[in-house]
């Protein structure tokens, strides 16, 4: 029995074929052909990552100097 799994498994493997594993299909975007994002979304995309990480960095500076060792 081991051996006709494995043989089974070395076969699709071999195959190239894509193979699924479990009981739910992967989940994927639906995106319609021929759509882009608009240049608006991205741009603010990219601005909210700008401020978010900035403000981490600037949070962490001001804590590094105002807060005392072994506090």
């Amino acid at each position: 029995m081991f051996t006709e799994q494995s043989s089974q498994i070395l076969a699709l493997l071999r195959s190239g074929q894509v193979v699924e594993i479990g009981g739910k299909p992967p989940l994927r975007a639906k995106i319609p052909a021929g759509s882009s994002p608009s240049t608006t979304r991205l741009v603010l995309a990219f601005a909210a990552i700008y401020l978010i990480w900035g403000s981490t960095f600037l949070g962490i500076r001001y804590a590094v100097e105002t807060i005392p060792p072994l506090l």
